[in-house]
């Protein structure tokens, strides 16, 4: 099987580029980088892979990753998107199950990767990253509790728009229009949600209607974002 990723340095700046190690003193990331090994993944590249056995934790320089499954009628549902500082893997790595999803990188991706047993080793003898691994589940669980949460209290019209305000709220604010390009596709804003493109497209198309967002093939012109995001 061809290897779908390149080797990298890492160095005791590089895990600056991670939110987990930024707290560390400079001489505890040069001890810890020897644990340490770099990776730069092609776009479409599997990371990870569900229900597989591997134990190794990932955090992310630059890129972004997307954590999904595959149903058994080839439908794909993305649960979440991580990128630059974020981390992943580190749940097997914690309780030695199968892996929960897939994770692939969406574009060109630069990780670090420790294995599980240096990564429990390291947690149990720093406090600090005690800290921050405790910080990353219970994120972990309030942003399942609320996507939970709104599958039920909302219907898939209000879950789309929920899903265009959570990319619009990733982008720094401005003044003038937002322009996102280039921008998510129907058929992944539809994944993630968990329904059909045309659900999506029904959504978007009144957005352009009523003159909240232009779009053209993979831009998005955002000319009132409160508009988009009011009453949700």
């Amino acid at each position: 099987m061809e290897r779908q990723y390149r080797k990298l340095e890492v160095l005791p700046d590089t895990l600056l580029g991670c939110r987990f190690f930024d707290r560390l003193e400079r001489a505890e990331r040069a001890h810890i980088t020897r644990y340490c090994e770099g990776r730069s993944y092609r776009a479409g590249a599997e990371i990870i892979r569900h229900r597989d056995n591997s134990r190794d934790v990932y955090f992310i320089l630059a890129g972004r990753v997307q954590a999904s499954l595959l149903t058994d009628a080839g439908k794909i549902v993305i649960f979440q998107e991580l990128a630059h500082g974020e981390m992943f893997g580190e749940l097997s790595a914690i309780d030695a199950a199968p892996r929960s999803t897939s994770v692939i990188a969406i574009e060109e991706t630069s990780v670090v990767r420790m294995s599980g047993p240096n990564f429990k080793d390291l947690v149990a003898r720093i406090p600090s990253l005690a800290e921050q691994t405790m910080l990353r589940l219970c994120a972990l669980s309030r942003f399942l509790c609320e996507r939970a949460f709104e599958s039920r209290a909302f219907n898939v019209p209000d879950q789309v728009r929920l899903e265009v305000c959570r990319i619009l709220a990733s982008y720094p604010p401005q003044d003038g229009p937002l322009v996102i390009d280039p921008a998510p596709t129907h058929e992944e804003i539809a994944r993630r949600v968990g329904t059909t493109r045309e659900q999506v497209t029904r959504v978007m198309s009144d957005f352009a209607k009523q003159g909240l967002i232009e779009q053209s093939r993979k831009r998005w012109t955002i000319r009132d974002t409160a508009a988009v995001c009011a009453d949700l």
